[in-house]
């Protein structure tokens, strides 16, 4: 069962990896199941998937078994997305989160 998780994000908050160590616990434990994969676009695909619900089709024609796994939640990433889902309305946060994540998840971290 999915649960919803409803984070409390004001608008002048930044984000800060400190204070959401999930964030860093779920990026290793997906990068793990992913590692195997091919590095092309990795870092795109999840983040706008986790962010948006949606990939490029470049991407998916690039790195189609990374697409799949992402957009069929077989990797770990709900309180991610709802992380994304609680900050909508700051901008700042949400971009701070997306440069954290693509930080993360560039080939040389893998």
């Amino acid at each position: 069962m999915f649960l919803y998780t409803k984070f409390s994000i004001g608008h002048a908050d930044h984000f800060n990896p400190g204070h959401y160590g999930f964030v860093a616990d779920d990026l290793a434990a997906m990068m793990e199941q992913i590692k195997h994969l091919p590095h092309e676009f990795v870092a795109e695909i999840v983040v706008s998937f986790l962010k948006n619900h949606c990939i490029r089709c470049e991407w998916i024609a690039a790195n189609p078994e990374l697409a799949r796994l992402v957009s069929s939640k077989s990797v770990r990433s709900d309180k991610i997305e709802s992380l994304f889902e609680s900050c909508q309305k700051n901008s700042v946060f949400s971009q701070e989160l997306e440069t954290y994540l693509k930080g993360r998840l560039t080939p040389g971290m893998m």
